[in-house]
């Protein structure tokens, strides 16, 4: 019986041994296994904020697509709106280009044949030219201008501008600011070369 005894007990503390290491070797494998599965984890959330990062840029790049698409079509709306409702013969708009300071990327309507020459047209918003002078005042004041006296005008012109308007053969034209939420967007000019309809301080208003 006490050897008996000694060898039941012997056999008790092996088994104990072997659930120790068991127990051990268990839990050696399930933090081996917590560690790469919160790794994949982890890679797996690091890809995801970068998708979310791409789909935001995209929605933006979107947004300013569609709002670029919107103003092209806003203004030719009011390109033609000018040309038909108004009963103007020639509609400009010329936008600004704050890096460069002038008046540019034109926009025409009613001008045919000599259209390609006026869509090339840039106007300095500097104050030392006779163009800054007149249109920087006129976009940075925010009030419109009738200009009836176009000769005296172009002598102070660029000699490429002031070609231009002479083959344009403009007499008088309209030239107002274009604005939008404070922001000073370009200058709207527009004119008529019909006779028998003279351009007044009424079409300031447009």
């Amino acid at each position: 019986l006490p050897i008996a005894a000694g060898a039941t007990a012997l056999l008790g503390l092996a088994s104990a041994g072997l659930s120790a290491r068991a127990l051990a070797r268990i839990q050696a494998d399930t933090e081996a296994f917590s560690r790469s599965h919160v790794a994949e984890l982890e890679e797996l959330l690091e890809h995801n904020k970068r998708r979310l990062e791409e789909l935001h840029a995209l929605a933006r790049v979107t947004e300013a697509t569609r709002l670029l698409q919107d103003e092209e079509r806003l203004v030719e709306d009011v390109l033609q709106t000018l040309r038909v409702e108004l009963a103007y013969d020639r509609v400009l708009l010329l936008r600004v280009d704050k890096a460069r300071s002038v008046l540019g990327r034109a926009r025409t309507l009613g001008f045919g044949e000599a259209e390609p020459a006026v869509a090339t047209l840039e106007l300095s918003l500097e104050p030392k030219g006779l163009d800054g002078r007149l249109f920087g005042r006129i976009v940075q004041s925010g009030q419109p201008v009738l200009v009836d006296d176009v000769e005296s005008y172009t002598a102070g012109l660029l000699p490429e501008n002031k070609s231009l308007l002479q083959r344009l053969g403009t007499r008088a034209f309209v030239a107002a600011p274009v604005e939008a939420r404070g922001q000073k967007l370009g200058l709207l000019v527009v004119d008529r070369v019909e006779e028998g309809r003279p351009l007044g301080p009424r079409d300031t208003q447009v």
